[in-house]
């Protein structure tokens, strides 16, 4: 992916009244919104997420809203894209463009994924790639016109839904994270434990996907490993109290 090797400007606060000027990697901070829109009329950007596979469902990133926006969600065992181009509260199936990847492989894994925006040509591509480091699962969309803007100024929204999210009108999995439980102190915001990302805004996104192990995430245990854990624990305090 081409960028602009110019200045390097880092955000790392939650949420900044400034854009990105030239190039800028900005580290977002789970379950934070962005007043900026970072990605607002950008046509070169990536996302780099690291993120515990859990089984529920999740809003990972979403920029723009309803309307004019991009969504990236986990719901059941796919990782879902959504690009919204139709107006606000109007359904328009015709000029969005939804896909996704199974991720059911990863169930309790720390995986790393990417989203990648390539919107400088009047072909304009999304690509979304998960991997755990051995398995890799990818898919890429090719949108149904050129796309000036993929997002609009709604805000963006890390592990939450910062304001409305993109394709509520077109699909019933995209309406439930409309809901309050993922939006400002929700139950199903995700926090430091479950995510962490870098956003490339007009800059070169390393070669490759970060190694899964360089988020500081920890996986799941598996089920029959966490009891096993859980009974050497209760022997443990079984024989202290002998």
């Amino acid at each position: 992916m081409s960028g602009h090797f110019g200045f390097v400007l880092v955000f790392l606060s939650a949420s900044s009244a400034l854009l990105p000027v030239e190039g800028a990697i900005i580290n977002l901070v789970p379950g934070a919104s962005r007043t900026d829109d970072p990605v607002t009329n950008v046509a070169d950007w990536t996302l780099d997420a690291g993120y515990v596979v859990d089984g529920t469902n999740d809003v990972i990133f979403e920029a723009g809203g309803d309307g004019t926006g991009v969504a990236l969600v986990v719901i059941g065992s796919d990782l879902t894209v959504y690009q919204d181009r139709g107006d606000y509260l109007a359904a328009s199936p015709a000029d969005d463009s939804m896909f996704s990847v199974d991720i059911s492989e990863f169930l309790g894994s720390v995986i790393s994924i990417r989203l990648d925006a390539d919107l400088s040509t009047p072909i304009d591509i999304l690509t979304v790639t998960a991997t755990d480091g051995s398995s890799t699962v990818t898919n890429a969309f090719t949108l149904p016109g050129d796309v000036v803007n993929i997002a609009g100024g709604n805000d963006t929204g890390f592990g939450m839904t910062a304001a409305d999210l993109a394709g509520i009108d077109e699909d019933a999995g995209l309406l439930q994270f409309n809901g309050a439980s993922f939006k400002g102190t929700g139950t199903d915001i995700l926090g430091a434990g479950s995510l962490a990302g870098n956003l490339y805004v007009n800059e070169a996104a390393p070669a490759t996907i970060p190694a899964t192990s360089s988020w500081g995430l920890t996986a799941i245990p598996e089920t029959g490993s966490a009891l096993l854990i859980g009974f050497a624990g209760i022997l443990a305090g079984l024989r202290r109290r002998r």
